[in-house]
């Protein structure tokens, strides 16, 4: 098959979740025999380019033609963004796609499906956040609170206002709100018209799947991860020392890691460590506060990981943390716990939790309640042999071959059915 990935941003040097999940399908799917093309966009970019990236053509276009994207040239790349769709119908014409794998339209043009289905291609799209629900992508409002969608763009018009630094006001929120209206209409109506939705867990199911217009479209299919040696495990805790809970991942509100700090404060035991790897510079707000409510030893803030270096952290870690607010789709970070043989302590209800049984291979606790997550971290130390127990139930994750394995499935059904 000749199969075109399109994505917001791409490797190597955009290192998030999508790209990373993208770059490693993309691979995947190559060395299946599979002819393999990227579509990407770069927000700092002022002109298209291509590159090659391990044998496969990247073709890479700015969000905003000409120069650096902003807040509001982004918003707008969510209607129409004619430099995007010129050079995406250029591409499609050459390359000729069977399928079209969309991951993320962010800063793009939510054209592109029609354009590629325009050319042949069968059209699939990944949802790996909310952004078709949410110019946020989370689903997370600036009060701290879940979302349960734009609904009449109210809500989405505050959020707005504190991405551009204002704080949220009832007039400003009310004039706003039509346009957040329009852009749910738009991006819905986008979604419905491909081919196949895919979701990678339960929980993002559950937000997409009220909305008739994606009756038969939506399929969970959990991701894969890449096989690596993992680092050998820290030496288990007791007589030799306390255990270790390590956090790695974005240093900012909705991840809750607030929520960790408080917890470990109002822990009993000395000698206990929490580590957390992030990037402290997204919102030096935040980590501020962070640092304010540390009352004990033992709390370490670290810098951002390289890839390269997140095995050997979730190897010194007794347990993995997970304290996510928002609804996270997936959260890879299990995955790579699991696959260096460490137990995890999640958000019930969480997507993380889909892969934890309590008691089994992890705990769980309610998102936000610090009390309870004090009391999942606090029995880690006072169970003697519970997390012997956890680790002993600790399986491989699925290997993302097997998962491309599935996607390539879903491709070959949909050629069919165009058959």
């Amino acid at each position: 098959m000749r199969i075109l990935l399109v994505t917001h941003r791409f490797l190597p040097r955009f290192l998030a979740g999508t790209e990373v999940y993208a770059g490693s399908l993309a691979e995947s799917l190559k060395d299946r025999g599979h002819t393999v093309q990227v579509f990407t966009g770069d927000p700092s970019a002022t002109e298209a380019s291509t590159y090659d990236w391990n044998g496969m053509v990247v073709h890479v276009v700015p969000w905003r033609a000409g120069r650096a994207a902003d807040p509001i040239s982004t918003f707008l790349a969510g209607f129409l963004n004619p430099p995007v769709e010129r050079r995406f119908e250029q591409v499609s014409s050459d390359f000729k796609p069977d399928i079209v794998h969309i991951h993320h339209l962010i800063g793009l043009s939510p054209r592109l499906p029609a354009i590629a289905r325009a050319h042949g291609a069968r059209v699939i799209v990944t949802l790996h956040d909310y952004w078709f629900k949410c110019s946020n992508t989370l689903l997370f409002r600036y009060s701290d609170e879940l979302c349960p969608g734009p609904g009449l763009g109210y809500h989405c018009g505050g959020c707005a206002l504190q991405r551009l630094g204002r704080k949220p006001n009832r007039p400003a929120m009310i004039l706003a709100a039509p346009i957040f209206v329009l852009r749910t209409a738009v991006l819905r109506r986008v979604l419905s018209r491909v081919d196949c939705v895919i979701v990678p867990s339960q929980a993002a199911a559950r937000v997409f799947a009220p909305d008739r217009l994606l009756a038969g479209k939506l399929r969970v299919i959990p991701h894969g991860l890449s096989t690596r040696q993992p680092a050998p495990p820290a030496a288990a805790p007791g007589a030799n020392r306390p255990p270790r809970y390590v956090y790695v991942g974005s240093v900012v509100r909705p991840k809750g890691v607030h929520v960790i700090v408080q917890a470990f404060a109002n822990l009993t035991d000395a000698g206990q460590e929490l580590h957390v790897y992030g990037d402290l510079s997204v919102d030096a707000a935040y980590v501020d506060q962070l640092r304010k409510l540390v009352t004990r030893p033992g709390t370490f803030f670290h810098g951002a990981l390289a890839r390269s270096q997140v095995p050997q952290a979730l190897g010194e870690a007794d347990v993995v943390l997970v304290p996510s607010l928002w609804r996270e789709t997936f959260s890879v970070i299990v995955d790579e716990a699991f696959e260096a043989g460490v137990p995890v302590l999640v958000s019930a209800g969480s997507a993380a939790a889909e892969r934890v049984v309590a008691g089994v291979n992890g705990l769980v606790a309610p998102a936000g309640d610090v009390e309870a997550w004090r009391e999942q971290m606090q029995r880690v130390a006072a169970e003697p042999t519970l997390l012997a127990r956890l680790r002993a139930g600790v399986r491989p994750p699925k290997t993302l071959m097997a998962h491309a394995l599935e996607i390539e499935a879903v491709y070959q059904n949909m050629l069919e059915e165009a058959a």
